[in-house]
């Protein structure tokens, strides 16, 4: 799992910044420079990472994210759900400027976060994934099709 360890948290939050860098650029660079560089972003998410998401859903969210990790995968779902977060709560964090604004709306911020909000993110993260060109399932299904299936 990605928390329990200073590599396991780090990869993690890599994980959300390289999924920031290809669905959401402007939010970003916006928490790179917040921030003060890619570093301590790092830093800041894989904190998030370490502790399960605990201070980043009310306890609600917290347990259908949790039922995905378990379902899916702690290293690949747990990324993804502080990326959904992330998306929700990116109006607060555009408009925090500095280190300390930035952990202030990652303090707050989540607790204002409903199960509902977290559920469709999730649903939406997998609609954008079925469209990928290169999804497992779109390449299965047009695999299917090919051989007469």
């Amino acid at each position: 799992p990605p928390g329990h360890s200073n590599d396991g948290a780090t990869d993690g939050a890599q994980r959300v910044v390289s999924d920031l860098d290809e669905h959401d650029p402007e939010l970003a660079r916006h928490l790179r420079a917040a921030s003060g560089g890619p570093q301590q972003l790092r830093a800041l998410l894989a904190a998030r990472v370490d502790v399960y998401l605990t201070t980043v859903f009310p306890l609600d969210a917290l347990l259908f994210a949790w039922d995905h990790c378990l379902l899916d995968g702690w290293r690949d779902e747990l990324p993804r759900f502080l990326g959904d977060a992330l998306g929700l709560l990116r109006d607060q964090l555009l408009s925090a400027t500095t280190p300390a604004e930035l952990e202030l709306v990652l303090r707050d911020a989540p607790r204002a976060l409903r199960t509902c909000d977290v559920r469709d993110a999730w649903r939406a993260r997998l609609r954008r994934k079925a469209a990928s060109p290169m999804s497992p399932t779109r390449l299965e299904r047009s695999a299917s099709t090919s051989n007469g299936g």
